[in-house]
């Protein structure tokens, strides 16, 4: 197996991310409403950590479900009711 350096494989995460942002409008949806969140947070005097965590959750579950759904039509490329 090829071993890839660690500054190459956090290049090609950045790289896959930034694919996900410009192909997924749920995606952008949601990073901008993560981003108004933190800001009304900052403007409240709310603690920022939670804000931030939660925030990285939805986007690390959207993403993982983007994943899943390019698996699916990678493997059934016709429309299925059950996968939409």
């Amino acid at each position: 197996m090829r071993s890839t350096s660690l500054p190459r494989a956090f290049g090609y995460a950045v790289l896959g991310v930034w694919r996900a942002v410009r192909n997924e409008a749920n995606l952008r949806i949601e990073l901008a409403l993560g981003v108004l969140a933190l800001a009304l947070a900052y403007w409240l005097g709310a603690p920022l950590v939670p804000v931030v965590l939660a925030a990285g959750l939805v986007l690390t579950a959207e993403l993982f479900n983007s994943a899943i759904e390019a698996l699916v039509d990678l493997a059934s490329p016709e429309r299925q009711e059950l996968a939409a």
